[in-house]
């Protein structure tokens, strides 16, 4: 089992696009993975197939497009990298939700005409948890396109304070794929290492509109200090007993001292 404090975006082998899926926390690990791809040089874009918090300029990202035409959006983009500017998002719109003001996702074909052709990295949120830490995606989730590259990585995400919540709605996103795809008893009430094993190592639920064997990762986010390692690896282990077709688990958090990669552990 190895332990690193390092990039993120290197122990996913520094993929083109990286899609993040589940909740617990994607969208902090999304501009993460932004961040240090800007850091290495590359023009990096965020955007969503879903729906998000508008990005904050200027601390998460540079500049904002915004436009609901692909055309319109390959020629912005490249000029806003033109111009200098190393973190690009993109969206097509806003709209006012429950959770507040939310960035309107792009179409998931428009993916393959960004990057590599105008960005170096594109950095996905393709997934919605209601800001829940653990979920199982329904068949039409998570927002994917059938042709993403074999450059790709896709990454689902759970969050450690999943550990012992109650498996309701209220609680967990679809929790009824969660009770199907692990097959709990009616005596399980709360969500377990077990289950949330079962459910993040199944690559197929998660990668099931791929058409290309595209590397799939897992995170288990939110282990923000040393005293909660423990329990992430309670679930990296729950994850290697039942979970099949995973490139690599990693436990990361949020530290006093900053962002942690605690471990990082590949099949």
């Amino acid at each position: 089992m190895g332990h690193s404090n390092g990039n993120l975006w290197d122990a996913f082998g520094c993929p083109e696009t990286v899609a993040f899926v589940g909740g617990g926390g994607k969208t902090t690990l999304s501009f993460q993975i932004l961040n240090e791809g800007a850091v290495a040089g590359r023009k990096a874009l965020f955007t969503t197939t879903t729906k998000v918090r508008v990005p904050e300029i200027p601390h998460q990202i540079d500049v904002l497009v915004e436009t609901t035409v692909l055309e319109e959006a390959v020629r912005l983009v490249g000029e806003a990298f033109e111009q200098g500017h190393q973190r690009v998002g993109l969206v097509t719109g806003r709209e006012n939700s429950s959770h507040g003001l939310r960035a309107v996702g792009i179409p998931p074909l428009w993916i393959e005409f960004l990057c590599p052709h105008v960005a170096d990295l594109c950095v996905v949120e393709a997934d919605g948890s209601r800001m829940l830490p653990f979920k199982a995606p329904r068949p039409t989730e998570p927002v994917l396109p059938a042709s993403l590259p074999t450059s790709a990585a896709v990454v689902a995400v759970v969050g450690l304070d999943a550990l012992g919540v109650p498996l309701d709605e209220d609680h967990v996103c679809r929790a009824e794929i969660v009770i199907k795809v692990a097959q709990t008893t009616d005596k399980v009430t709360h969500v377990t290492p077990c289950i949330v094993g079962k459910v993040m190592g199944n690559r197929d639920l998660w990668c099931h509109q791929l058409s290309n064997p595209v590397p799939y990762h897992i995170v288990v986010n939110k282990v923000d200090c040393t005293s909660q390692i423990g329990l992430g690896r309670e679930i990296l282990v729950a994850i290697q007993q039942s979970g099949r077709g995973f490139a690599s688990i990693s436990l990361t958090g949020q530290t006093s001292a900053g962002r942690k990669l605690w471990e990082h552990v590949k099949t």
